[in-house]
């Protein structure tokens, strides 16, 4: 339950939104996989990376193989998204930078259309409970 709502939808076909904190650049995934594909597990955990769902809410790293470091080397270890808390997504829009991702997601307006749109799905009468 996030926001007070659940959110029904099928997580495989989910856009992802990663936040890069260090250059303020937003990535746009069209899925899970592809985004804990490119997003390194010692930059999560770290903090360089914050995710997003396609309807506006945080979500959190937990991590199924931890990362290691050591003396000469780091090894990212995986891990799933899952609901987080925190700020949302809508309130980061005004500090991006640069947009990554297919059109009509690769800008910030396509991006906030995207949201838009899915809040407005989950606040139709059909999809309250």
């Amino acid at each position: 339950m996030l926001g007070g709502k659940t959110a029904s939808y099928n997580k495989l076909e989910a856009m992802i939104f990663a936040l890069s904190t260090d250059d303020k650049s937003l990535m746009v995934f069209a899925s899970e996989v592809e985004a804990t594909a490119y997003s390194e597990g010692i930059d999560v955990e770290d903090g360089v990376w914050l995710f997003f769902d396609d309807y506006d809410f945080p979500l959190a790293a937990t991590f199924t193989t931890p990362n290691k470091c050591g003396s000469f080397s780091v090894t990212s270890g995986t891990y799933h998204l899952q609901p987080g808390q925190g700020q949302n997504l809508s309130e980061y829009l005004p500090q991006i930078a640069s947009v990554e991702g297919l059109a009509p997601l690769n800008t910030v307006a396509g991006g906030m259309e995207r949201l838009a749109s899915n809040l407005s799905y989950m606040d139709s009468p059909e999809n309250q409970g």
